[in-house]
C-alpha cells in the first residue's frame, strides 16, 4: 500500500485479454475502483462490484469481480484496502464486506470450537486410560484372602436376596465342569464357592469366590462346554477383579490419584465402606466385553472347546427375542449380536479348532 495515494498492489484478469493475470496498482476513487497498469487502465464503479474473500496458500485474497459483462477480476493480498476511507463509505462495499467477515468469524469460530472439543475429548481418554490402570494397580494389590473375605461379607448381604435351590445333580454339573476349566484359570489356588439360586430367568452372577447359577440356566445348557462358557465369563469378571475396580472408579479421579500416590490402605477401606456397591452393582459394557475375552482364553487354556461361550450367547439371543427382553440381555451387556461378532472373530483366528477335552456324556456329567 501507499498511504500518500491509497494504492494497493493488486493483479487483473480478463479472459478476454489473455489467461496471465496483470500487475498493476488498485485506486479508490469516490465512485468508481480504478485498476492501473503499463498495458491497461479500466474503472468499475463501487455499484457494479461483487466482493469475495478467497483462501491462498496461506493468505486470505480480497476478490473484487465485476458483475457486467466486462469480465474483469481484481484480486489483491492487501487486506489494508477494506479500511480504505471510500471502501468504508461505500454501503455496497461495506455491507458486503460485513456479510464476507462475519462469515468467516463464524467459521473460524466454528473450527475453534471443534478444535477445543476434540482437544478436551482427548484429554479426557488420555486421563481415563491413566485413571483406568491407576485402578487396575490398586486393586492388584489386594491379597487373594482378603479378597475372599470381602467376598463373603458381601455374599452375607446378598444371600437373603437369593433364594437357594437345592438340586444335587445340577451341584454336580458345576463342580464336575470347574475340576476341568479350573486348569485354565490363571490362579488355580483360589476357591469358589457355587450356589444354585431358584430362579426362572437364565443367568449366572459372581461375587469375588463367589457364583451363583440361576435353576433356568440348566433349561438352556446342553452341553458341558456350554456351561464352561459361562462360568468362565463369571470367573473372568471375578480375575480382572470388576467389582474392586468399579467401587474404586466410583470414588472419582481425584481419590484414584491420591491413593495411588499415598495410602494404599485407602483402597480396602473404601471397598469395606461401599460394600453395597458389591451387591447392587452392574457392569460396565467394558468390563463384559474383558469377561468374555478372559473367558476366551481359559477355555482355550483349558483345553475346552470356546464355540460353547458362542452357543450359549446365541441361545441367550433367542431367549431375548422369545421374552421381547432388551437387547444385550441382562441390561448391562454389549448387545449380544456384538458379542457373538467379536467371538467368531477369535473363533477364526484360532488355530485349533479340534482335539479338545471330550465330557463324558449327558447321562454323566
Amino acid at each position: 500500500m501507499n498511504g500518500a495515494d491509497s494504492t494497493y498492489v493488486a493483479t487483473a484478469q480478463n479472459p478476454l485479454v489473455g489467461p496471465a493475470p496483470i500487475v498493476g496498482r488498485l485506486v479508490f476513487d469516490h465512485y468508481v475502483l480504478r485498476f492501473e497498469s503499463e498495458q491497461i487502465t479500466f474503472e468499475i464503479p463501487y455499484s457494479e462490484l461483487k466482493l469475495l474473500l478467497e483462501k491462498g496458500d496461506d493468505e486470505e485474497i480480497l476478490t473484487f469481480e465485476h458483475t457486467k459483462e466486462t469480465g474483469w477480476i481484481i484480486r489483491t493480498l492487501d487486506l489494508e484496502a477494506t479500511r480504505n476511507h471510500a471502501f468504508i463509505t461505500t454501503n455496497h462495499l461495506r455491507l458486503q464486506w460485513k456479510k464476507l467477515t462475519g462469515r468467516n468469524n463464524l467459521r473460524r469460530a466454528i473450527i475453534a470450537t471443534c478444535i477445543f472439543l476434540a482437544a478436551f475429548m482427548l484429554i479426557g481418554l488420555v486421563m481415563s486410560w491413566v485413571g483406568g490402570r491407576m485402578v487396575i494397580h490398586l486393586v492388584n494389590q489386594i491379597a487373594p484372602e482378603k479378597e475372599k473375605s470381602l467376598g463373603d461379607e458381601a455374599y452375607n448381604q446378598y444371600k437373603s436376596r437369593l433364594p437357594a435351590y437345592d438340586n444335587p445333580i445340577l451341584m454336580d454339573r458345576l463342580t464336575n465342569v470347574y475340576a476341568e476349566l479350573q486348569k485354565g484359570l490363571p490362579n488355580t489356588n483360589f476357591i469358589f464357592d457355587f450356589h444354585l439360586v431358584d430362579q426362572e430367568l437364565p443367568n449366572a452372577g459372581s461375587l469375588p469366590g463367589h457364583v451363583f447359577v440361576n435353576r433356568g440356566l440348566f433349561d438352556l445348557v446342553n452341553t458341558p462346554e456350554e456351561l464352561a462358557g459361562v462360568l468362565a465369563h463369571e470367573f473372568g469378571h471375578i480375575q480382572r477383579k470388576h467389582t474392586f475396580r468399579l467401587i474404586i472408579s466410583h470414588e472419582g479421579p481425584a481419590f484414584v490419584l491420591k491413593t495411588f500416590l499415598g495410602n494404599r490402605d485407602g483402597v480396602l477401606t473404601s471397598i469395606a465402606q461401599n460394600s453395597q456397591l458389591i451387591v447392587g452393582r452392574t457392569f460396565t459394557q467394558e468390563y463384559e466385553r474383558e469377561a468374555d475375552d478372559a473367558a476366551w482364553d481359559y477355555l482355550v487354556a483349558a483345553n475346552i472347546n470356546p464355540r460353547g461361550l458362542i452357543d450359549m450367547l446365541e441361545k441367550f439371543k433367542d431367549e431375548e427375542t422369545r421374552r421381547e427382553l432388551k437387547p444385550g440381555m441382562l441390561s448391562t451387556h454389549p448387545p449380544t449380536s456384538e458379542r457373538i461378532k467379536r467371538l467368531e472373530a477369535r473363533w477364526n483366528k484360532l488355530p485349533k479348532k479340534t482335539g479338545f477335552f471330550e465330557f463324558p456324556g449327558p447321562g454323566h456329567w
